[in-house]
């Protein structure tokens, strides 16, 4: 296209851009014609276009000057100059009508030549019309063709038929009137409109490209519009062929806008044809690739291309590894269409990529068999034949020569068609008519041909797809795999002879196991058949040694190559499958960083792409010679990359899933390290490399080797290479450690004490996997594996993994007190409370198991793992430590959930939801005043606090600035200042003391639960008793978590300071907690040492007087119903006001100041509490109330107790309990329930509560009918004051039981006639009154309010 007459120079073109008017005399007037229009307007117009590079007026003028002088020499000038002189407002008129008809008439309609606006009186053709015509006609002429072909735009794509454009004799003034009439006119022909049109012609690229050429600065918009507008799949339609051809001669008009138009295509997922020419141009033309300056490009300042890659490797790699799904997707689609349709196509864009990567494959072949570069390229021939006999080649020289005069001497041969297709009869009848198929079509052309170079071979080698990979080719149903990278065979075949494409395949394909022209390679067998001799791979050496650059050059074409078998479908040939086998296993990287790198991801591409090593034997001793170099050499490759950098654990790991044939985890491994998704792996893919690997890897040197790798410093998740964790991890998966008696327990101990944030995510699947393997052994695979020395069916005595000590445990949470916890103890503390934790819970989980076996007869000297002592965990800050994670869950999103879980399940009392409630409640509080009440640290010790709260009744002050500066101080730093604290604590129980000192107590003691709360519950309890028992010793925790109900045996001026009376309240919330866990365990515990008992018993009959597992569930549960309900009876009890407080109330009934008294407060946080209790075991609602307490507390139970409704669901079975105080408590509580929450479930509640009254009223004799319904004539009101239909019943059972109510309208109060002085109007409510079943009372004189509100 550069050679030819009449396109455009892009010489040229560039110094137009530039500006660069003096350089233009030294071009040649045929490079300056195509230019002619944007010349001549310069030379007439300079101000629009010379200014825009010239910097004065005297430098524009100069230009002119030059200018007219250029375009003097050009003869065609004048001619130009004429169409510029023309009256476009009329053609412009005309052409609107033009248009318009167009229109009307539609674009597929033929156009009648009288019915042109523009074209008027033809006679001829439009060529020979526009020969005749002058240039204004000529201008009609091309405006009458131009927007008859615009307006065929919108339609179906085809090549429109024009004798204007296809005129070669007039195309050059064809180019000029258009780019003059675009310019001139450009509301009637827009670039873009135009641009698609010309894309209809035969000769579009060449007026575009001219058009471009007179419009230098519409370059980028037309570029653009033709890659946003183009086609998904530029192969498969015309369309897209002829935009990929227009978008090249642009490309090749501006090189330097081949990176901008290239990244518009990835950007928009258009044109992979394009973008990989442009790739494959700019490895052949490194120049073209070179930076540019804005004005080179076409593009304002400002809004220069961004600088993508236009490398091969690097826009594949762009594509295929890190680009998106729908890039990915795009891509693979064109990938797989190629290969379908045009895989025979030598001019393909995808055979130039094919040869491109050949040849830089075998580029590097040769650097890796040779200490020096090649001096003739013709060593890479000569050194991929060394095993090819001197009587092989002459052989096929002669063979050669004797089918090329074979040939020649068959007139017509090369003509005649069907000479050709009798040939390949005759050639299928020979061969049994296994011919050729169409996935490895073969012509004597290529396979006669003897080449003098390898690069030679490959350049007129044909690329061919092949099913060396397991994969079947499209459209090729005859086509069997081999299993290996070794070519294909047909099925109808009797001989199976396949003919290599040329000598470099023939040696390519001995190299790697292939068939050659003696025979092919049977499948089942390990050697080659015919005598074709084996060519071995050459060992490492050294002396061939990469460097850092070329192995990172490499590695990334092997990943790319990679990348296009597994995301974008492509099928390697033969030749690239043995070719990159040789690269990865006779490569000798480098001892450095870019060395290891090389090494995994060569190893990710072996477990990506298995059928790169075959089922030759020769592949496969050259992959275990490389697996054995690499083991040899991991010492030098750790040296020089440190500790946790090099490729060992990935080989472990490899080997660990291969023997285990765990393909979801070879999946992940090999996806991780590659960066792309591999799919689709298959157990029997994998068999070759299995069995690599398992010929190198034994069980036992895997195991000893991921034991003698020290455990990694400073483990964290920020390491993203393997390590030896992964390793560990997956041999306790395994109980690979277990079957070959290697202990773990020591590396695992000394790796969770190497820790740092954030968490690594395998440490906590590798605690499960460790405890299982202490717990349960047998449990993996549902087999137990055997010790080494042991006889199978005899146990052997040898435990393989033993738990950590209590003394390993407790050294880990030992440290100074002054000093802060590191986040790497913090992590280390975390996993090792994690492992106590799951150790325990294990072991409960199969305390059945366990138990059986260490009673069983048939293993005596087995000893059986025991569960760690509370008393350890006791000592553990577990709240604390569980606060942290809390806090940094984004370093501990891997254990938190687990572990929180754990705790919850073994830990009860240290989750209560208040507890968490108020200590983000208090981490939110902000005190504005402690800045100022801040004391020096140096000056605070434990001993001093303690003597400043000692005096806090004779200087409160004192003491509320300790308390404050106590508060402001972080959590971890107050465990010293909890004795100090409890000790203390008495003393708030004077009346004396101020509340503000009580509630910064509170506040202390609620920060101080969140770091040591078990600490903080027992020293409270044990400061809080009674002066009487302050000489005992105090209760342990053990005592306390079996009987609660000791806590509530305490001073009882604890129930008259409502700050103290919180803090007991949750210490009892706590400890009940802690007592159920207990009770559930032991239970759990108990069962488990009966069936074990039972079931080693020998069939024995049970032991009298032991309980079943049902009873002692049941007696369990009393246990616990009763020590609550006892605790619930005794507050409640407290909430009873003593004879002082009732004179109190007495005194003060008519002030405000009673509705906010202590007690009052204190039976708002009882009640508070008994609402958490009854929610969280509703039946407590039921036993307490059938318990029952005293009446007088029913009013404040009801309205401070939300989740009394509850009861709304066993009154009418306490109402009917034989009892009479039971039924008297139960219509009482109803009718205070039913008031609170009036619900058409009350209704019926209350309907079935009178109509009981009423027949009990006519059994109960009348002497007691009056002591029996005196007390409930308060209910009975009450009822009628909430459900005013129901105040019939109400009446009758006055009548019945004759007894008159006295009503207070004033003041509200029900009685017998008593406590109503004092100006209270008292009204006598008499039978008669509820006669009446309406919503009013029968008597007038009776309040409606007190029956109708």
């Amino acid at each position: 296209m550069a050679g030819r007459d009449g396109w455009p120079s892009p010489d040229v073109f560039q110094l137009l851009q530039a500006g660069d008017v003096e350089k233009l005399w030294g071009c040649r007037p045929g490079k300056l014609r195509p230019f002619l229009p944007y010349l001549v307007r310069m030379a007439l117009s300079p101000s629009s276009l010379l200014l825009s590079h010239s910097q004065t007026t005297e430098t524009c003028a100069r230009d002119r000057k030059l200018v007219l002088s250029v375009i003097a020499a050009i003869p065609e000038a004048n001619s130009v100059h004429s169409y510029l002189q023309m009256d476009f407002p009329e053609l412009r008129s005309d052409a609107v009508k033009e248009r318009q008809l167009l229109r009307k008439l539609g674009p597929a309609e033929e156009r009648p030549a009288a019915q042109s606006v523009l074209a008027t009186s033809m006679q001829f053709g439009m060529a020979i019309e526009f020969e005749r015509s002058d240039h204004v006609r000529r201008m009609r002429l091309f405006l009458s063709e131009m927007l008859r072909v615009m307006s065929k735009v919108d339609s179906h794509f085809a090549v429109e038929q024009s004798d204007l454009f296809e005129s070669e004799v007039h195309l050059a003034e064809i180019c000029d009137i258009m780019a003059i009439a675009v310019e001139e006119l450009p509301s009637l022909l827009p670039v873009v409109p135009v641009t698609e049109a010309l894309l209809r012609l035969r000769n579009g690229p060449r007026l575009l490209t001219c058009l471009v050429g007179n419009m230098p600065d519409q370059l980028d918009h037309v570029l653009t519009s033709l890659l946003v507008n183009g086609e998904t799949q530029d192969e498969v339609s015309l369309a897209g062929r002829c935009r990929t051809t227009a978008l090249s001669s642009l490309l090749h008009l501006h090189p330097p806008s081949s990176p901008h138009a290239q990244s518009l295509a990835l950007l928009h997922h258009k044109h992979p044809t394009l973008a990989l020419s442009i790739a494959l141009s700019a490895e052949e033309n490194p120049a073209t690739s070179s930076p540019v300056s804005d004005s080179s490009t076409g593009m304002g300042p400002g809004m220069a291309p961004p600088p993508t890659p236009t490398g091969v490797v690097t826009l594949l790699h762009n594509i295929i590894i890190t680009g998106d799904d729908d890039t990915k997707a795009w891509f693979s689609q064109y990938m797989k269409l190629m290969q379908q349709k045009y895989r025979r196509q030598r001019t393909s864009a995808v055979t130039r990529l094919r040869k491109f990567i050949m040849k830089t494959l075998l580029s590097f072949t040769t650097k890796s068999t040779s200490a020096t570069k090649p001096s003739d390229t013709n060593e890479v021939f000569v050194a991929m034949e060394t095993d090819a006999t001197a009587g092989q080649q002459q052989q096929q020289q002669q063979r050669s020569t004797q089918r090329e005069v074979e040939r020649r001497d068959k007139p017509g041969k090369s003509v005649s068609g069907e000479g050709v297709k009798e040939k390949k009869k005759k050639r299928r009848r020979k061969k049994g008519e296994g011919g050729e198929g169409e996935g490895g079509e073969t012509t004597e052309g290529d396979s006669e041909i003897e080449m003098d170079t390898a690069l030679e071979l490959v350049d007129q080698m044909e690329i061919e797809v092949s099913d060396g990979d397991g994969e079947p080719s499209p459209k090729v149903p005859a086509v069997v795999s081999d299993g290996g990278g070794g070519g294909e065979r047909e099925k109808g075949a009797d001989t199976g002879r396949s003919r290599p494409k040329s000598a470099l395949a023939t040696e390519v394909v001995r190299a790697s196991g292939g068939k050659g022209e003696g025979g092919q390679r049977s499948r089942s067998r390990r050697r080659h058949s015919s005598g074709v001799p084996a060519v071995d791979f050459p060992t490492i050496s050294e002396e061939r040694q990469l460097s850092d650059r070329q192995a990172v050059e490499l590695m990334s074409l092997l990943h790319v190559c990679c990348g296009l078998k597994n995301q974008s479908q492509m099928y390697l040939t033969t030749e690239e499958t043995s070719v990159i086998l040789s690269l990865i296993v006779c490569s000798c990287p480098p001892y450095s960083p870019a060395g290891v790198h090389f090494i995994q991801i060569t190893l990710a591409t072996l477990l990506a792409c298995p059928f790169l090593i075959g089922g030759s034997l020769e592949c496969e001793k050259a992959t275990e010679r490389w697996l054995q170099w690499l083991l040899d050499k991991l010492p030098e490759f750790d040296k020089c990359c440190g500790e946790g950098g090099s490729y060992g654990e990935m080989l472990l790991l490899i080997a660990i899933h291969l023997r285990e044939k765990q393909l979801p985890q070879l999946e992940d491994l090999t996806s991780n390290i590659l960066g792309m998704k591999v799919t689709g792996s298959r157990s029997g893919r994998f068999s070759h490399l299995r069995q690599i690997f398992l010929r190198v890897f034994t069980e036992e040197v895997v195991c000893l080797h991921a034991v003698s790798v020290p455990p990694t410093s400073n483990l964290s998740a920020s390491l993203s290479s393997y390590l030896p964790v992964h390793c560990v991890h997956q041999l306790l998966k395994t109980k690979t450690f277990r079957k070959h008696s290697i202990s773990i327990t020591d590396w695992v101990y000394r790796q969770l004490l190497h820790l740092s944030e954030p968490l690594h995510p395998t440490l906590p699947p590798l605690l499960v996997e460790f405890v299982n393997s202490i717990l349960l052994p047998s449990s993996t695979h549902g087999r137990a594996f055997t010790p080494v020395g042991s006889v199978q069916g005899q146990s052997s005595s040898l435990v393989c993994h033993t738990p950590f000590s209590a003394e390993e445990i407790l050294r880990v949470y030992r440290h100074d007190d002054q000093l802060p916890l590191t986040p790497c103890s913090l992590a280390s503390q975390l996993m090792i409370l994690y492992y106590v934790l799951l150790y325990q819970d294990t072991y409960n989980s199969n305390l059945k198991t366990l138990l059986f076996k260490s009673t069983n007869k048939t293993s005596p000297n087995q000893t059986p793992p025991r569960p760690y002592s509370p008393a350890i965990l006791a000592q553990i800050p577990v709240k604390q430590l569980l606060l942290y994670a809390g806090q940094n869950h984004a370093h501990y999103s891997a254990l938190y959930p687990s572990l929180l879980r754990l705790t919850a399940t073994h830990l009860p009392q240290l989750c209560l939801v208040e507890d968490w409630l108020k200590g983000e409640e208090h981490s939110d509080r902000v005190n504005h005043f402690l800045p100022l009440l801040r004391l020096p640290r140096s000056q605070l010790t434990p001993a001093v606090a303690e003597t400043v709260l000692s005096q806090l009744e004779s200087s409160p002050s004192r003491a509320l600035v300790l308390l404050s500066h106590l508060t402001s101080l972080p959590p971890p730093a107050l465990p010293p200042y909890c004795h100090a604290l409890s000790s203390t604590l008495p003393l708030l129980l004077s009346p004396s003391v101020s509340r503000r000192v009580q509630e910064a107590y509170l506040s202390l003691w609620t920060k101080l639960n969140l770091v040591v709360p078990r600490r903080q519950w027992h020293e409270t309890v044990g400061s809080l008793r009674p002066p009487s028992q302050q000489h005992l010793t105090p209760p342990t925790h053990a005592q306390l978590t079996e009987d609660p109900f000791t806590v509530l045996q305490c001073d009882r001026r604890v129930f008259r300071c409502p700050p103290v009376l919180e803090m007991l309240l949750r210490v009892l919330a706590a400890y009940t907690s802690a007592s159920r866990a207990w009770l559930l365990e032991k239970c759990h515990a108990q069962n488990c040492i009966t069936i074990a008992t039972s079931a080693n018993s020998d069939g024995s009959a049970a032991a009298p007087g032991r309980l079943s597992a049902q009873e002692r569930k049941e007696l369990c549960v009393a246990l616990t119903a009763a020590q609550e309900s006892a605790m619930v009876q005794f507050l409640l009890e407290m909430c009873l006001p003593n004879s002082e407080e009732e004179e109190k109330e007495k005194e003060s009934q008519s002030s405000l100041g009673a509705h906010f008294s202590v007690l009052r407060e204190v039976q708002c946080l009882i009640c508070s509490y008994l609402h958490q209790v009854f929610i969280a075991e509703p039946e407590m609602v039921k036993l307490v109330h059938f318990q029952g307490y005293p009446a007088t507390l029913l009013p404040v139970m009801v309205t401070h107790v939300p989740s009394m409704h509850i009861c709304l669901k066993f009154i009418p079975e306490l109402v009917t309990q034989p009892q009479t105080d039971k039924q008297q408590f139960g219509v009482l509580l109803a009718s205070f329930v039913v008031q609170q929450y009036p619900l058409p479930e009350a209704l019926s509640i209350v309907d079935e509560i009178l109509k009981f009254l009423l027949a009990l009223a006519n059994e109960i004799p009348s002497h007691l009918r009056e002591d029996y319904f005196t007390p409930l004539l308060p209910a009975l009101v009450r009822f009628c004051q909430t459900f005013p239909l129901l105040c019939q019943k109400p009446g009758q059972l006055q009548r019945r039981s004759l007894v008159d109510v006295i009503v207070c309208p004033q003041c509200s109060r029900e009685g017998k006639g008593e406590g109503h002085t004092g100006g209270c109007r008292v009204r006598h409510i008499g039978p008669g009154h509820f006669s009446r079943a309406g919503r009013d009372c029968s008597s007038q004189s009776v309040d409606k309010r007190l029956l109708l509100t």
